[in-house]
């Protein structure tokens, strides 16, 4: 950073990043970002530190940073159609649904399933997922929670996913069966709850 080899210092701010992230350290994210999120950055990468930073604003209550981020995916700053793309998209959703902020949410929904891209694995993508498909849940959009929970299949299902993974999404599951009353869901609630316990 120093010699001002900015690609070079970007891999190990943004490796930094991510363990403040697990840490959930969501100031020292915040601060971190705009050290990495520069011009000379890969596009990709960018996109993902913009995500990170998104994430944390949210958990951390910065919400005139979630919105400067926004207006960056708005103007279409961020490689469409890429999973790190997906994953701003979904955080972009849970701010729509959760937290009131402007957006047609079908539509934005339709955008995703259209690209047919889910994000990259990563524990702040899985949660962005869950906690977007139980907002959906609440506000009775079913079909939008089944599609957010197909995204979760897909990353709980890739091959460097950690296999507690594959808990949290049929968690998520049962509460969609539940919505629709299906009687398969106490059984696959018992399973889950099984599973979680032998794998510790």
């Amino acid at each position: 950073e120093r010699a001002n080899d900015v690609s070079a210092a970007a891999q190990w701010l943004y490796k930094a990043i991510l363990q403040l992230e697990e840490l959930g350290d969501y100031a020292a994210v915040v601060a971190m970002a705009p050290r990495v999120d520069r011009d000379g950055v890969d596009p990709t990468l960018r996109a993902d530190i913009a995500f990170a930073t998104m994430y944390a604003s949210i958990a951390f209550g910065r919400f005139d940073e979630v919105h400067r981020i926004d207006d960056r995916l708005q103007r279409g700053e961020f490689p469409r159609g890429t999973p790190a793309w997906a994953a701003l998209k979904a955080c972009r959703l849970w701010a729509v649904v959760h937290f009131g902020f402007p957006g047609d949410i079908q539509a934005e929904f339709e955008e995703l399933r259209a690209a047919n891209v889910s994000p990259p694995p990563s524990f702040a993508n899985l949660m962005t997922l869950a906690i977007l498909g139980v907002s959906l849940i609440h506000v009775a959009m079913i079909d939008e929670a089944r599609h957010a929970l197909g995204l979760m299949t897909r990353m709980a299902m890739s091959p460097n996913a950690p296999p507690g993974w594959l808990a949290i999404r049929d968690s998520f599951t049962t509460w969609v069966m539940a919505i629709d009353d299906d009687p398969r869901a106490l059984a696959d609630q018992r399973r889950g709850v099984r599973a979680v316990l032998e794998n510790g």
